[in-house]
């Protein structure tokens, strides 16, 4: 699930989460990654995940939102990849996330 920030203004970094859930009644995860971008030709960032995550668990991961420019724009969460249990191969699994977010206008310093 992607959580975003209530009120993201223009030139300021806001703070969206990624949560996790490990649904699996016996098995841990370890080290899993998300890619994260924000528009369409936004910079993918990585989201990560550097700890065990006990079977029945959720857990947020903190994505740092970059600023974009005001008006409407997408936030979008894809290819979880994980390279456990061996550490020179990569599993890509998942459907993107998508969500819709206003950006609202830059702050502005106001003098009387």
């Amino acid at each position: 699930m992607l959580e975003a920030p209530d009120h993201l203004r223009a030139g300021e970094t806001g703070l969206g989460r990624v949560w996790v859930e490990n649904q699996k009644r016996h098995v841990p995860i370890f080290v899993l990654w998300f890619h994260a971008r924000v528009g369409k030709k936004g910079k993918k960032e990585r989201v990560i995940m550097n700890r065990r995550l006990d079977p029945m668990q959720r857990h947020a991961l903190n994505w740092h939102i970059p600023s974009a420019a005001r008006g409407s724009t997408m936030l979008w969460v894809s290819g979880v990849e994980s390279q456990y249990p061996f550490g020179f191969l990569t599993k890509t699994i998942g459907v993107p996330i998508e969500k819709e977010i206003t950006v609202w206008p830059r702050r502005q310093e106001y003098r009387l």
